[in-house]
């Protein structure tokens, strides 16, 4: 399992993690702030998240990375209509706890947030304080 806490400080791209996001990234990714989330497409938690967080106005543009080992037949609707979504190339069968959600900023990772259920944690990590 990836130990993602250990990102903060560090460019985004020289994690393993993520080469595995499909390509091309959006052209302006590294420019400004953003917000990752890497998620399944039929977990819980991961849609409260964008349901609560995600529906009305962006904390940031948000990129939404999907993990695709779900069952096709358990995925719900994904509830931000403004997020770009892509998601990790299909391969082996990804063991990465899902949601996390990074702060970007020029393409450095600010904040991470792997307890959703922590609203402090993911507070700051949307609001990058």
């Amino acid at each position: 399992m990836p130990q993602v806490e250990q990102w903060v400080g560090k460019p985004l791209r020289s994690q393993p993690l993520a080469a595995l996001i499909q390509q091309p990234l959006p052209a302006n990714f590294e420019q400004g702030r953003w917000i990752v989330m890497f998620f399944r497409k039929d977990c819980d938690h991961c849609h409260e998240v964008l349901e609560k967080h995600f529906m009305v106005k962006l904390p940031a543009p948000t990129l939404l990375v999907s993990i695709p080992d779900t069952n096709p037949a358990s995925e719900l609707p994904n509830p931000c209509s403004e997020c770009i979504e892509t998601s990790f190339i299909k391969g082996p069968e990804y063991v990465v706890g899902t949601p996390i959600l990074l702060s970007i900023e020029n393409g450095i990772v600010k904040r991470v947030c792997i307890d959703s259920e922590n609203l402090e944690s993911l507070e700051a990590t949307l609001q990058f304080r």
